[in-house]
């Protein structure tokens, strides 16, 4: 999994140091069995069936979403994001703190697209840190939504820690962590918690190093979309912050339209 980004770029907002990869419909077999627990192994599998199956992923060509953080009754940020993973092209949009209006539309393989502010199309060294920043926010947002069908990534070290129980409900425990030459940073670990019941993640904990005290947040609202289920509530412990995962179309079809690049007059947000 390979994240060509600055490293000057901060997502403030949330944690640091998700894994992924611009292609994120590898196959399994990519995945090395031979470094994880077999029992690791099979509660994952357990969760991708669970989630409606590869097959089913694999179908979806075209996925649009906004992740929108809040804290309290406040709302943080809301950035919309336009996938075509046929061609992986790639749209972002928000407003800034600032009041600024951006579009962002780029391609996830060479990284090269266009930039526009308030309508205006970016160039120079703006352009480009613009372009870096849709990048990290495309790797860190779709981890967000799409871990569980993540877990057998490769470079992903899969390792079985037990059961657990949490309020009543029973849980499997899976700790993943990565070989040393995925990502910025091998050493970050997960540990993700599989209701014994519907085999789907209802909780991950992510820590900075082995023995870290660990980041909790709980996945909620589980909703069905193209015959792939995907958790719209990502609710922190010990925190009034959320993200919240809005207006999520997911479709087997791709309107190439929504990732042409306007003139700069036409475009503003939509």
């Amino acid at each position: 999994m390979k994240l060509h980004i600055l490293f000057f770029i901060i997502l403030s907002i949330l944690i640091a140091g998700c894994k992924t990869s611009s292609d994120q419909s590898t196959s399994d077999t990519d995945f090395d069995p031979s470094k994880s627990d077999p029992e690791a192994i099979r509660v994952v599998d357990e969760v991708m069936v669970a989630l409606g199956g590869r097959k089913n992923y694999d179908a979806v060509k075209y996925l649009s979403f906004h992740f929108v953080v809040t804290k309290g009754d406040t709302q943080l940020s809301d950035w919309r994001h336009d996938w075509d993973r046929r061609n992986n092209n790639y749209r972002l949009e928000t407003t800034t703190r600032d009041g600024d209006h951006l579009r962002i539309i780029f391609n996830l393989d060479t990284k090269n697209g266009a930039v526009f502010k308030n309508g205006q199309s970016l160039e120079g060294e703006e352009k480009i840190q613009w372009l870096g920043r849709a990048y990290a926010r495309y790797i860190n947002d779709t981890y967000w939504l799409l871990m569980p069908y993540k877990l057998k990534d490769p470079g992903v070290i899969l390792k079985y820690d037990g059961e657990q129980e949490m309020s009543g409900f029973k849980y499997d425990v899976v700790s993943l962590s990565f070989a040393d030459s995925v990502g910025l940073t091998p050493w970050n670990m997960y540990r993700v918690f599989v209701d014994e019941a519907t085999r789907l993640v209802h909780r991950w904990e992510y820590l900075e190093s082995e023995g870290a005290a660990p980041s909790v947040a709980w996945w909620e609202s589980w909703r069905v979309y193209d015959g792939i289920k995907l958790a719209e509530e990502r609710v922190f412990e010990n925190s009034n912050r959320k993200i919240l995962f809005k207006n999520i179309v997911v479709s087997r079809e791709v309107d190439e339209k929504i990732f042409e690049v306007a003139t700069p007059a036409l475009a503003g947000m939509r």
